[in-house]
């Protein structure tokens, strides 16, 4: 996969959750827009924030380039800039992850893909939805 920008990254991983939002009893590995499924797109995190940090891993100078895979400080998605990251107990990838029904997986889905999208759009990406 060519490198991401930080747009596209953010548009991305709205998609992707938005889709397992709207698909509560699907998991990201079935997601459309993978290769694998017909889509365009391969990432080796099946995430698309941790494909795009993972770019700057060697970056000393970036604001990107700190951190382990999973305790990203500063995440692009900001809901998860609190707590160390996606894999903190309280943050919403984990709740998703730990969910045991189709209502709460669609709940923790949707608050990424909306903090996702706010800042694709506050950073200014064109209003899609």
């Amino acid at each position: 996969m060519k490198k991401l920008g930080l747009l596209t990254a953010l548009w991305l991983c709205y998609d992707l959750w938005d889709w397992l939002a709207k698909n509560p009893d699907k998991g990201k590995g079935n997601w459309i827009g993978w290769s694998h499924n017909g889509g365009k797109y391969k990432s080796s995190y099946a995430c698309f924030a941790c494909t795009f940090i993972s770019q700057y891993k060697a970056d000393k100078n970036s604001v990107y380039g700190a951190g382990c895979q999973y305790r990203r400080n500063p995440c692009i998605i900001p809901c998860f800039r609190i707590d160390y990251g996606c894999t903190a107990c309280l943050s919403p990838y984990n709740r998703y992850n730990g969910s045991l029904n189709n209502k709460s997986i669609k709940k923790y889905a949707r608050i990424i893909a909306d903090s996702a999208y706010k800042e694709y759009v506050k950073l200014g990406g064109k209003k899609r939805k």
